[in-house]
């Protein structure tokens, strides 16, 4: 059985326990579809993204998070009415 197989299967039956008239397996397919096109390119732009093994001692775990957030700290984060001050 496919990944997706299994969410509809898993679907119908949460449906069947809610008892809601207007979902139908054409329903669910739809949801499914409408879930995996607008999730897919919000998983896939941050699997593209550096990522931290948070297994390792926490001291390095943090020299990896200060690492990929050092670029940011030079950057002047403040909202753009404190940074114009009259």
């Amino acid at each position: 059985m496919y990944p997706c197989q299994i969410i509809i299967l898993f679907l119908t039956c949460l449906i069947a326990l809610q008892g809601r008239v207007d979902d139908n397996i054409e329903t669910i397919r739809k949801r499914f579809k409408v879930l995996v096109e607008s999730s897919l390119p919000v998983i896939e732009h941050y699997n593209a993204k550096d990522k931290i093994d948070a297994s390792k001692p926490i001291p390095e775990v943090f020299e990896d998070v200060k690492t990929i957030f050092a670029p940011y700290a030079k950057m002047d984060v403040r909202p753009p009415c404190i940074l114009h001050t009259h």
